[in-house]
C-alpha cells in the first residue's frame, strides 16, 4: 500500500555514542549531499558533520570529522568509492561505511528479484525518475512493506526484464527496513492509495 509520511517506528533508534549520529555525506553530487543533509537533518538524532565530493578527501579527512557513519557514493572523479571503503575501513576507525549510489552498469540486465523482508519492515520513498521496478508509482509516494511477505517483483518489472528499453535503470529512491515494527499513523491512512495493493496481482488474479 501506498501511505502518507506518518510512519514511525514503534521503538526510537538509540543514538550511538550516548548522543546525536555523527555522518559524513561523501558524493560528487552537490544536489544529492543537499537532498541527503534534509533526510537526516530531519532527524532528533542525527547530524551531518562533514561532506566530500570524492572518495580521497573522504579518506583524507576521516580522521578529522570522525563520523560515526559515512553514506559513501560508488562512481566519482578520482579515487572512488570503493577504494576510499578500503582505506577508511584500513585506517582503523571507529566508522560505518554505507553504499549510497545510483551507480549502473550500461550493459547489465536489469534484473528484479523475488524477495521476502522477513525480519524488517520496509519503507521505500521515491524521490526521482522512472520506478523500473513498480507500477503507478511517481516521485513524492512512500510505499510499505510489512515483514513476512513476498512483494517482488512486480508484475510490470517481471515483463520489462526482457525488454531492455533504456541504457540504465533512471531511478532514485531511499530504503530503509527497520528492525522495530511499525505503526502507521492517521495521517497516512488518509492519503493512502488503496489501489496500490491489488497491483501486484499477475493477470486473471482476483
Amino acid at each position: 500500500m501506498t501511505l502518507g509520511r506518518s510512519i514511525r517506528s514503534a521503538h526510537s533508534a538509540q543514538p550511538v555514542r550516548g548522543g546525536r549520529i555523527r555522518v559524513m555525506l561523501v558524493d560528487d553530487s552537490f544536489h544529492y549531499r543537499m537532498f541527503l543533509r534534509e533526510l537526516i537533518e530531519a532527524q532528533a538524532d542525527m547530524e551531518v558533520v562533514g561532506e566530500s565530493g570524492d572518495g580521497m578527501s573522504a579518506a583524507q579527512r576521516i580522521g578529522e570529522v570522525a563520523p560515526d557513519v559515512v553514506l559513501m557514493d560508488v562512481t566519482m572523479p578520482g579515487m572512488d568509492g570503493i577504494e576510499a571503503t578500503r582505506r577508511i575501513t584500513a585506517s582503523g576507525v571507529d566508522t560505518k561505511v554505507i553504499v549510497v549510489s545510483a551507480f549502473s552498469d550500461p550493459g547489465a540486465m536489469k534484473v528484479p528479484f523475488f524477495h521476502n523482508n522477513d525480519d524488517y519492515e520496509e519503507v521505500i520513498f521515491y524521490h526521482a525518475g522512472d520506478f523500473f521496478s513498480r507500477d503507478n508509482i511517481h516521485p513524492g509516494m512512500l510505499t510499505f512493506h510489512p515483514s513476512g511477505f513476498t512483494h517482488g517483483p512486480h508484475p510490470k518489472a517481471l515483463s520489462r526484464m526482457l525488454v531492455q528499453a533504456k541504457p540504465a535503470t533512471d531511478e532514485y529512491a531511499v530504503m530503509v527496513d527497520t528492525r522495530d515494527a511499525l505503526e502507521i499513523g492517521e495521517a497516512a491512512r488518509r492519503v493512502e492509495w488503496a489501489g496500490y495493493v491489488d497491483s501486484w496481482k499477475g493477470p486473471g488474479a482476483k
